[in-house]
């Protein structure tokens, strides 16, 4: 499978559980994103997503991305549906997502095309003491196409909120693969805001990983390669109050290739 991520720059969890305003609101957004791959491919997908909450407590996300990518042997194109939730049962708070995708190749030598398909179910839990956020989650995908595997993925995390504009997040994970893989990697994220307009994440990962799908941003990396590395810049504008300009830079390398993704998007935040 070649499939690049689908990203979801939608954060709930800052703005759904820790600093809620009660009543029904809805953030639709829209986001481009370009991949360049070392090996020349290029990527480009369109997507869009309708994140809806009725307290300001709760969300339920609804999306979809449109996938292409095309190089001088193949092309491809991918659909990913996308149906997640936020959930406050303080001091709990449950996540859980479903992802499912179709991807379809063709390749241009010969007349040779086949599609694949992956459901993913995936579940987090977190615990709230005092400026903490402690939790664990496992994911559970199935691949069925060119080749047919179960991946799990088993992963902790913590979060501290040092102040109301600053939060500092590391999570180990464990992933078991039915090739027979078994990796593992920890990602550390740091979240400032400057002013009450701007916000500046900074991401990075280290070790292994495959097939990644985070809670949090509801990100898919959908590709078989082991992943080893990643580095992403992300920046958060609020134009007004009822709008988001957003742009993300990513750096990642995996076993036979590194690609540079960059990203524009525009959040809408609509009270009902």
């Amino acid at each position: 499978m070649k499939n690049i991520l689908s990203i979801i720059l939608v954060s709930f969890f800052y703005t759904g559980a820790a600093f809620a305003q009660p009543g029904p609101k809805i953030h639709p957004s829209v986001y481009y994103t370009y991949g360049d791959y070392s090996d020349e491919r290029r990527s480009n997908s369109i997507s869009g997503y309708v994140p809806f909450t009725w307290n300001g407590f709760n969300y339920i996300t609804l999306g979809y991305d449109n996938l292409n990518i095309d190089n001088t042997d193949w092309k491809y194109h991918q659909q990913l549906f996308l149906a997640a939730g936020s959930f406050n049962f303080y001091p709990f708070y449950l996540k859980l997502g479903y992802l499912h995708i179709k991807g379809d190749f063709d390749f241009k030598p010969f007349p040779f095309e086949y599609s694949d398909f992956l459901n993913l179910y995936g579940a987090e839990v977190l615990y709230n003491i005092n400026l903490l956020y402690l939790g664990i989650s496992f994911d559970y995908s199935n691949l069925i196409g060119y080749q047919a595997l179960v991946i799990k993925h088993y992963g902790a995390s913590g979060l501290w909120i040092i102040n109301p504009n600053l939060s500092l997040e590391l999570k180990p994970l464990y992933t078991s693969i039915t090739d027979g893989r078994k990796l593992f990697g920890v990602s550390l994220g740091l979240n400032y805001s400057p002013t009450k307009k701007l916000t500046l994440k900074l991401y990075g990962f280290a070790g292994e990983r495959a097939y990644y799908y985070d809670e949090d941003l509801l990100t898919m990396f959908n590709q078989n390669e082991t992943q080893k590395n990643l580095a992403s810049f992300r920046v958060e504008y609020d134009v007004v109050k009822e709008l988001t300009l957003i742009g993300n830079y990513q750096y990642t390398e995996f076993q036979n290739y590194i690609i540079r993704y960059y990203v524009g998007g525009l959040k809408f935040n609509l009270s009902l």
